[in-house]
């Protein structure tokens, strides 16, 4: 089958077409690739190896697909039976061979794929996996927000959440997320994208280009020097929000990230840490798979009444072919705010 790989770290990326189709365990299901979006942690993985189990290795792990096999075990988030024809999104498993959507067919771990909904396609779909499972995993376990019932909202609460990088695909999870669970939410952003982030359900918003200490005073004097839960969804802002939570009177304070390389300060005044989407679907990733196996059914709901909204996108090209310059597109951040997908092949 045809699909991209690379020999070794920092290679080229090459379309070939005599990779093997795996073959799906119990708890597994085959999935024909029809879109996929493009990550950054495509490009990480592929200049420096890591989480790749061995070489050559394919990138790429934002899915969105149709089921043409099956394990016997293969058993939904929602309770069911996967089974040919399911439409399918979700994070696949990071740096195993045969799990990539940049080729034609990928495996995918039943406990973490997230059934796609009639009212949405495949291109939304295939920007809601890394996002959501990002933000889920920051939200309900970062921040210690209860995973709600989607058809019984929580009401208001009165309490103010912050999301750093609210305009990334992460962030708008984050904000919706923490939006439909009852919290005030104030993001930082450009200003051009203010209005957007307040059609999701900001409250208010924090152009993130003026200089840290006026940024901290503004979302300070917004809140009341009262918010206790932060999202740190761009890597950038393990520092910053130490600084800024020192100033904030409510407590138990929390904070997450998807930045896992920089160090927690010591005199940092809040509970939390980086978000580990890393292991997830492996066998050691009981922990992280648990997590997101339990609140795929919030996201499913969510998205099927139309509540939670996927990234805008652009089409980054059409084919296998075209993921390479989908991949430079992205990169160069050309594509801005907005997902970069490739349309691989018709259903």
């Amino acid at each position: 089958m045809k699909g991209i790989t690379l020999e070794k770290p920092g290679a080229p990326w090459v379309l070939v077409d005599d990779l093997p189709v795996p073959e799906p365990g119990d708890s597994q299901i085959l999935v024909k690739s029809i879109v996929t979006a493009i990550n950054p942690i495509d490009g990480v993985q592929a200049a420096t190896g890591l989480l790749v189990e061995g070489w050559p290795f394919t990138p790429g792990c934002d899915a969105g697909g149709i089921v043409v096999k099956a394990g016997k075990n293969a058993v939904s988030a929602l309770g069911s039976p996967f089974k040919e024809g399911d439409r399918i999104c979700g994070a696949t498993r990071l740096g195993t061979k045969g799990h990539s959507p940049f080729q034609e067919y990928f495996l995918m771990d039943a406990q973490v794929t997230i059934p796609v909904p009639s009212n949405l396609s495949y291109e939304h779909a295939a920007c809601v996996g890394v996002a959501v499972e990002t933000a889920g995993l920051g939200v309900f376990s970062g921040l210690h927000v209860p995973i709600f019932d989607p058809k019984n909202l929580p009401a208001p609460n009165g309490e103010w959440a912050l999301v750093l990088g609210g305009a990334s695909s992460v962030g708008k999870m984050a904000l919706q997320l923490l939006k439909k669970a009852g919290y005030k939410v104030i993001v930082t952003c450009s200003s051009g994208s203010a209005e957007l982030l307040k059609s999701l359900g900001a409250e208010a918003t924090v152009d993130y280009k003026k200089p840290k200490s006026e940024v901290i005073s503004e979302i300070l004097s917004i809140t009341g020097n009262s918010v206790a839960r932060v999202f740190d969804a761009v890597s950038q802002h393990v520092q910053f929000a130490a600084d800024l939570l020192k100033g904030v009177e409510k407590s138990p304070r929390y904070f997450t990230s998807t930045n896992g390389r920089d160090p927690i300060p010591d005199d940092a005044p809040y509970e939390g840490g980086p978000i580990l989407l890393g292991p997830v679907g492996r066998p050691e990733g009981t922990e992280t798979n648990g997590r997101i196996e339990a609140f795929i059914p919030l996201v499913y709901k969510l998205l099927e009444a139309g509540e939670l909204i996927p990234s805008e996108y652009i089409v980054g090209g059409t084919g296998f072919e075209s993921i390479v310059d989908a991949y430079q597109l992205q990169s160069s951040g050309k594509g801005g705010n907005k997902k970069v997908i490739v349309k691989l092949q018709d259903p």
